[in-house]
């Protein structure tokens, strides 16, 4: 009775809110295209602060619409959600809270009042639509699972198959990979170690990946628990070595959202329990400052006094300077913004190209001649705000590069694509096919790795999307062979 009221109450959230939403993004659509097509636009300061204080009320208000509306705390969606006001919004909140932002970029100092103002209000509407979008695709989880959940594929006991051993085999090659790279690599640079790793991604660490996905989710036994525990955090701990932050994301997101949503595993934490949690999620964002500034140097030059040095501010301070550098990817949409409007830039789609090179090979895009001017906007932005290091993206400034002011119409049909999938990979596990729930480890992958678009262009995507489709090419193609020679075994035995 309690779970029943519990989910007619959900549904209703959801209801109210999508209208809300919806009606709140076509009103805030027509208030921003006919502010930026007159030609005097309010750009006082006074404007300016109010533009910004909008912005966070916005992100409160949709991040609580689904919450209220899903239940979902531990979701693909909400960590995108999240990420994006982190590396599109950190330095807006930090302007309002009245901190000093130590960055070489700050955008409340750097762009131009015009450029600021366009930019916080493009930013609130694709907001507004992103989230009503993934509401308007919610479902409620007990909606897609079975009305008596179990694992249809369980083990539960310490035996090998044959995908036992493959997971072993496909362990052993990832954790030598690693090992080399971690001995061989002679500084900090960002993701140098992941750069040069080849093709191994695509023979086998995205297939462990996938594998681990599923013996996580189909072992209960204690020995398979804890050597998927072993495995996936051995994982972690050598891309974060190897300066690849991001990649730990969709390993850890994916495991908890098996945990946590599809194994419905629960944890009673008391009150000072989740405070901790919280200051420890603190705490770890504001040591990454000072991990930051070490990756700058070679091996050979570290040092105690360099650690020191790197970690001298307060905890708190790290904090703040951990939001700004984090922040500073304002700065793609803001030059975005800007380059798009000086009317200098080729009309490219890359998001399209983007998702055709998923499908099929980058070599059949060039023999065609689709492949755009600019098909990494995270290598253009760099190169055109004239700095060193990359300066990553936003999916927020590819939908400006691609649709101009109507690119929040794409940011609505992402988040509906993006939630239906996630909802999709809840079915594909509650399957009692083993192929299927391996599509549903593949397309949650894809969903947890697409998390860092909130500071990365979609091309980023696209290998990750052309593996979807092989492995929905290799079920196909074994249930049509399945199919044909059970067909062919029946009329044998008809004609005997």
């Amino acid at each position: 009775m309690k779970n029943s009221k519990q989910k007619n109450n959900t549904s209703r959230s959801r209801g109210f809110h999508c209208v809300l939403l919806g009606f709140a993004t076509v009103l805030y659509a027509v208030y921003y295209i006919a502010k930026f097509s007159a030609s005097t636009i309010i750009t006082s300061d006074m404007a300016i602060e109010i533009a910004s204080r909008f912005l966070l009320l916005t992100y409160l208000y949709c991040g609580y619409a689904w919450i209220r509306s899903t239940r979902r705390w531990i979701s693909p969606f909400f960590v995108l959600f999240i990420s994006c006001f982190a590396f599109n919004a950190g330095q807006v909140l930090l302007h309002v809270l009245g901190v000093e932002i130590n960055n070489w970029y700050v955008v409340y100092r750097e762009a131009s009042r015009h450029l600021l103002m366009k930019t916080l209000c493009f930013q609130t509407l694709c907001v507004f639509a992103i989230t009503w979008g993934a509401v308007l695709a919610s479902k409620d989880i007990g909606d897609l699972k079975k009305p008596e959940y179990t694992y249809a594929l369980r083990r539960d006991n310490s035996k090998y198959d044959w995908i036992d051993w493959l997971f072993i085999l496909l362990a052993l090659m990832v954790m030598y990979e690693y090992v080399t790279l971690l001995i061989s690599r002679n500084d900090f640079a960002y993701a140098s170690g992941e750069e040069r790793s080849g093709t191994l991604f695509y023979l086998i660490r995205y297939p462990f990946l996938i594998l681990l996905y599923y013996q996580f989710y189909r072992h209960t036994h204690k020995k398979w628990v804890r050597r998927t525990y072993i495995l996936g955090g051995f994982v972690m701990l050598s891309v974060f070595l190897l300066g690849a932050r991001y990649a730990i994301v969709p390993i850890l997101l994916g495991l908890m959202f098996i945990a946590f949503v599809i194994k419905n595993t629960k944890i009673d934490l008391t009150y000072k329990q989740k405070i901790l949690l919280v200051i420890a999620g603190l705490l770890f964002l504001s040591l990454m400052k000072g991990w930051t500034h070490l990756r700058n140097y070679p091996l050979s030059e570290l040092n105690w006094k360099l650690v020191q040095e790197a970690y001298s501010t307060s905890l708190l301070q790290g904090l703040y300077d951990t939001l700004a550098e984090m922040g500073k990817t304002i700065n793609t949409i803001v030059s975005t913004i800007s380059a798009v409007d000086a009317g200098n830039l080729k009309n490219d789609r890359t998001i399209l190209y983007a998702l055709f090179v998923g499908v099929v090979p980058e070599s059949v895009a060039n023999a065609f001649k689709l492949t755009p001017e600019i098909k990494s906007l995270a290598s253009w932005v760099t190169k055109i705000i004239g700095v060193r290091n990359g300066q990553g993206y936003s999916i927020f400034a590819e939908a400006y590069f691609n649709y101009h002011n109507f690119g929040f119409l794409f940011l609505f049909l992402f988040g509906y694509v993006f939630v239906k999938l996630e909802n999709q990979a809840v079915k594909l596990f509650n399957s009692d096919n083993s192929s299927m729930t391996m599509l549903g480890c593949g397309i949650l992958y894809l969903i947890s790795y697409a998390t860092f678009l909130a500071r990365a262009d979609l091309i980023l995507m696209a290998s990750y999307i052309r593996f979807i489709v092989y492995i929905y090419a290799i079920i196909v193609i074994k249930r049509r062979g399945i199919l044909l020679l059970n067909n062919k075994r029946n009329y044998n035995s008809t004609r005997r």
